[in-house]
């Protein structure tokens, strides 16, 4: 925590200045505020601030009190009033504190010009030298394009030439220099200034043309605090989905608290806004969280149509969202910030395609689909992929088979291995069904598959949606067919970690966690590497579409360059698939 006691190193010195300048009773109160302070009593403290009379130094105290407790605005208001005062060690301070409240709210660039004059100041004391390593922090902590803004918003040399500085040793020589020719080309320069700063310009040319483009790293300033802004449902406690919604809390705030206990110089805060599992509050609430919260990142809602006016307002703002369960094909088209952990159901039928192709060694393929379901989706995705691969799809059965009372054997026909069948009809034979069977007419289709399979002696390979993890098969359909099915969960093979988090969690809250509260953690844990990889949370969008595969308590998360999560774990569903493949096969 010791760099978020910063804001309280210098009130030692000032309250020993205010002995010789105010009234016995005056002092006394202030030293029992600063007390409360320093022992992070901040509500007590500034119940006495609020008592005495509006010296500067005594409201310099009010405003780190407002600071401590995360509420920035009123920290904003009080000190900006004490910018021009009189004593350069009041406006100094509150300059200086007022670069962290801009830190904290995610205003960078404006923490650096804030800054930037303390630090260039001849003050020699504890706020000078802390102001100078919050600055070459900051600098290096920024991204091209707040670099960018900077340049242009400044009308400081030697800022611009720091800018440049840091650009070149931060893996930027190309924007440093950009800024260089910018310096010397466009009159940003007066001939005074030329000569005063040629030696200096002169150096930096040389370090920019040694230095080498690579990957920046954003180092953390010294007190960086990250604001997770929450969109869920809440509501009566016997509702399914607050159930939902709250597990899925408490499961992110044992991976904040993780985050926290790892760090000492940045800190994670969880901000709540209440969705009510509707379209319309879904947009307020995502608009109180940007605006009053200053989130960095958002993390909700639960339902694929909230989730399509969270991408709206992810867009528009330019800010990432993290979907936990929405699996809607729609939601991000078109938008370059919102990211489904629930893979769609295209995502799985890609992905069995590419496990029959590559790992069964499967030629030739059917597919049957359920025509208006979700499956369908799937479906399609199978059949391109899988002739991608150079499989051939010799069926593609797409229909309303309630039309029919559920009965299939008019498709089933086609796979019959019957030598005089297959000659009768000129068929196919296929070693490959995929049926990805949803909702719930699943079971009914799954079961009247398989037993026009079983009645024709069929050897083919089934393929399924995971509905067909609780499809239940006769005996004989157990030990003739090999199942697998797509599942975009699994539970982790790590039993350790397993043991703490239901441990921790119990300690926590006083229940056992359910599958939301492991997707929950899961969900926080998968961010928390993020931020440890980003540092600097503008460029999170782009980090999850790079970071190498999480696998957690019960998800697999790897974007592999894309905006919906790509891992899906191919599973046997009986035990003559599992002695087929050997082993589980390797999530993808």
């Amino acid at each position: 925590m010791e760099c978020f006691k910063r804001i309280g190193l210098f009130f030692t010195t000032l309250a020993i200045l205010l002995l010789t300048v105010t009234t016995p009773v005056f002092t006394q109160s202030f030293e029992e505020a600063l007390d409360h302070y320093e022992a992070e009593e901040f509500e007590e403290a500034l119940e006495l601030l609020e008592k005495l009379s509006d010296k500067e130094r005594n409201t310099l105290l009010k405003a780190k009190s407002w600071l401590a407790l995360g509420q920035y605005l009123q920290a904003d208001s009080i000190l900006r009033s004490l910018l021009n005062d009189t004593s350069r060690e009041i406006s100094s301070e509150a300059r200086y504190t007022l670069s962290l409240v801009l830190l904290r709210t995610g205003n960078i660039t404006d923490a650096v010009e804030m800054i930037y004059p303390v630090q260039a100041s001849e003050i020699r004391t504890g706020i000078g030298t802390d102001a100078r390593s919050l600055y070459r922090e900051l600098l290096a902590f920024l991204t091209d394009r707040q670099r960018q803004e900077i340049f242009w918003n400044s009308n400081s040399t030697v800022l611009r030439l720091d800018l440049i500085r840091s650009a070149a040793s931060s893996g930027s020589p190309e924007s440093a220099a950009a800024m260089l020719d910018l310096m010397t080309n466009s009159g940003l320069l007066d001939g005074n200034e030329d000569e005063e700063y040629t030696e200096q310009i002169d150096e930096l040319r040389q370090q920019v043309q040694n230095s080498q483009l690579h990957p920046p790293g954003y180092p953390v300033p010294d007190g960086m605090a990250y604001h997770i802004g929450v969109a869920l449902p809440a509501g009566e406690p016997d509702n399914n989905g607050v159930s939902v919604s709250r597990n899925l809390y408490s499961g992110l705030l044992i991976a904040a608290e993780e985050f926290n206990a790892r760090h000492t110089d940045r800190k994670l805060f969880l901000r709540f806004s209440n969705t009510y599992a509707d379209p319309d509050s879904t947009r307020k609430a995502i608009h109180r969280l940007i605006w009053q919260e200053q989130a960095d990142l958002l993390i909700g809602p639960l339902f694929s149509e909230s989730a399509e006016q969270a991408s709206l307002a992810a867009e528009r703002y330019e800010v990432p969202f993290l979907t936990p369960l929405a699996n809607s094909e729609e939601i991000n088209e078109g938008n370059h910030y919102l990211f489904q952990l629930n893979p769609t159901f295209d995502v799985h039928g890609r992905q069995m395609a590419r496990f029959a192709v590559n790992d069964l060694g499967l030629d030739t393929l059917a597919v049957m689909t359920q025509s208006n379901s979700i499956g369908r989706s799937s479906a399609i995705a199978f059949r391109i992929e899988a002739e991608q691969l150079g499989a051939h799809v010799a069926y593609y059965i797409e229909d309303d088979f309630s039309q029919n009372a559920y009965d299939l054997s008019e498709y089933t026909e086609r796979f019959n291995p019957d030598p005089e069948v297959v000659d009768s009809l000129s068929l196919k034979r296929v070693d490959g069904i995929y049926a990805p069977f949803t909702g719930q007419e699943a079971e009914t289709l799954a079961n009247q598959l398989m037993t026009d399979l079983e009645w024709m002696e069929s050897q083919a390979v089934v393929l399924g949606s995971e509905e067909w993890s609780a499809i239940r098969l006769t005996d004989e359909q157990q030990r003739r067919f090999p199942i697998y099915h797509t599942q975009s969960t699994l539970e982790t093979d790590n039993p350790e970690q397993s043991a703490q988090f239901q441990e921790e969690y119990m300690n926590r809250f006083g229940q056992e966690p359910d599958r939301f509260s492991r997707i929950g953690y899961d969900t926080g844990q998968f961010l928390s590497q993020a931020l440890e990889t980003a540092g600097n949370p503008r460029i999170l969008n782009r980090v999850f579409r790079q970071m190498a595969p999480y696998q957690g308590l019960l998800l697999h998360i790897h974007f592999d360059g894309n905006q919906i999560n790509q891992s899906v774990q191919v599973v046997p569903t009986n035990e003559r698939a599992t002695r087929q493949s050997g082993q589980f096969p390797d999530s993808r």
